[in-house]
């Protein structure tokens, strides 16, 4: 489902409450595509009853068929994706837990290969 930052980014964003302090730990930990595919498995490495219950709450907010939509259409529309550590990146006031995983960024469009 995601083999880059940016896409594992959008496939975790809906999932993921403004609140999750756990999520930006477990993308710093693991890697943000590793993750996704985690969670698309059902499991997450060393998976503790505290890392169950999260992953079942993303799980049930994800939506895959929502998130392949908004995939499908950002494609479509040839925007790009900003993350946390690229350029571009906004300097954030406040808990770094509670910034967003990842901008849909229009100055970056795609260009389609």
């Amino acid at each position: 489902m995601a083999t880059d930052e940016g896409t594992a980014r959008i496939v975790l964003a809906p999932g993921c409450e403004p609140s999750d302090e756990l999520a930006p730990q477990l993308v710093v930990t693991h890697g943000d595509v590793y993750l996704v595919q985690q969670i698309s498995d059902g499991a997450l490495q060393g998976e503790t009853s505290r890392l169950a219950r999260w992953r079942q709450d993303v799980t049930g907010r994800l939506g895959l068929a929502e998130v392949s939509r908004v995939l499908l259409r950002t494609q479509q529309l040839g925007l790009g994706t900003l993350v946390p550590g690229e350029h571009g990146w906004p300097t954030l006031a406040g808990n770094p837990a509670a910034h967003p995983l990842v901008f849909v960024d229009a100055w970056r469009l795609v260009v389609p290969e």
